[in-house]
């Protein structure tokens, strides 16, 4: 009572060996949980984890990586399916974007169509500054002609067009200066990928909480917050690339520009403007760390929960979000692994077409997969192999609840963030 827990506790349960997995699943009612996806879900999981336990013996803790659509109803699965296929073809867009950008007349520089940060670029100013443009150039004509010879199948709208179009002649603008951003600069170390709330106070990697700035002013800018940054530096000089000096904003400048420039954006709008991190944010994040039915983390407490345990959620049961495990992918270099095992079968294809349309060299020089633009849609490279089901196995097997809670900021609730600090520390190891 002291915790709130009674009501939990006639609903808990124990269970010492798989029959009681059977007994449960022979009382099991169809429709009883009236969504027969769910249903499906809930005894597969249980007979998959029984069948574990009469192979290899008593299971001491559970990992779970959540379904991001799980808990979803039928309309808003099928608005997130939408929203992705939109992603897919703007994806699609750019790269194809990126590849005219290759031809001289356009004097960009550095361009390279399938670097990942590069698209990223496009994507940001897609989504926030070019939003904003109200009257357009009709001197699109010879662009427009040139990107309908393509044999791209989503190739970009005129509309789309005129805002590159926009981009090159009227420019883009720093957030923190004000200072115009040539396209034909972008994609050169000059300009940067910047995390309005720092990545190392609040794991927010969406397009909502990023901007295109000079390096240096980002460098600068360090671990603050987009305005906490202008309260502190405003006015100060800066030297950025081709030896130009530029002025941080003044506060009064910084918010005029702000809501002029992301007037259709009121979430990146929200979050140039904050100088702390409000609790609710870090609150919001930690219940989506949590998303999984009840029911599914009650059954699977069932099987670790220790003696006299009252929870509903036992301390065993590991929860963590698909956004977590696709961090810790990405940071324990399991994509890199991922592209050696796959890349024979597009050597292969190498052979079998005579080209080398199916491999590319990464950033850091290294052969890795890659497949043609005009069949990229709806290709996943992960898919194509199963074992990419035992790949984010072992990823969740190793994700403890230390990185679920450093990922998802729980420890950033701690007024002084030691907590974080010392998380940090004991999951990551710092060298000089």
């Amino acid at each position: 009572m002291v915790y709130d827990r009674h009501s939990e506790a006639h609903n808990t349960d124990r269970w010492t060996s798989p029959t009681d997995i059977d007994n449960y699943l022979s009382k099991f009612k169809q429709h009883s949980l009236r969504n027969p996806v769910v249903e499906l879900v809930v005894t597969e999981t249980l007979r998959v984890v029984r069948d574990i336990w009469k192979a290899h013996g008593r299971i001491d803790e559970i990992h779970v990586e959540m379904g991001r659509e799980m808990k979803n109803p039928a309309d808003k699965r099928k608005r997130i399916t939408e929203r992705a296929l939109e992603n897919e073809n703007a994806n699609l867009r750019i790269k194809a974007l990126l590849t005219e950008f290759l031809n001289p007349e356009f004097e960009v520089e550095n361009v390279r169509p399938y670097s990942p940060s590069q698209q990223e670029l496009l994507r940001i100013y897609e989504d926030t500054a070019l939003n904003s443009v109200d009257a357009i150039d009709d001197d699109i004509a010879d662009i427009v002609k040139k990107f309908a010879q393509t044999d791209i199948a989503n190739r970009p709208t005129p509309r789309e067009i005129m805002r590159y179009k926009l981009w090159l002649e009227q420019h883009c603008l720093s957030p923190y200066t004000g200072q115009p951003i040539s396209l034909a600069r972008l994609f050169t170390p000059d300009y940067e990928i910047e995390h309005i709330i720092p990545q190392s106070r609040y794991f927010d990697d969406s397009l909502s909480n990023k901007v295109i700035c000079e390096a240096a002013v980002n460098k600068l800018k360090d671990n603050a917050l987009g305005y906490e940054f202008i309260k502190n530096h405003h006015g100060e000089k800066v030297v950025v690339g081709g030896g130009r000096v530029v002025s941080i904003l003044d506060e009064e400048s910084y918010c005029s520009h702000v809501q002029r420039t992301y007037k259709n954006n009121r979430t990146k709008m929200k979050k140039l403007m904050l100088d702390d991190i409000p609790t609710d944010f870090i609150e919001r994040q930690l219940n989506d760390s949590r998303y999984i039915s009840k029911l599914v983390k009650g059954l699977l407490s069932n099987m670790v929960r220790a003696e006299g345990e009252q929870e509903a959620t036992s301390k065993n049961v590991v929860v963590c979000s698909g956004g977590v495990t696709d961090r810790l992918k990405q940071d324990w270099g399991i994509n890199a692994v991922w592209n050696h095992l796959i890349l024979p079968r597009f050597q292969r294809m190498n052979e079998l077409t005579g080209t080398q349309k199916f491999t590319t060299v990464s950033t850091s020089g290294h052969l890795i997969p890659d497949m043609p633009l005009e069949l990229q849609k709806g290709f996943s490279k992960k898919r194509i192999d199963h074992r990419h089901h035992a790949m984010d196995a072992i990823v969740i097997a190793c994700t403890t609840r230390d990185h679920v809670n450093l990922l998802s900021n729980e420890a950033a609730l701690s007024k002084d963030n030691a907590n974080r600090y010392l998380l940090s520390k004991k999951l990551r190891r710092y060298e000089e």
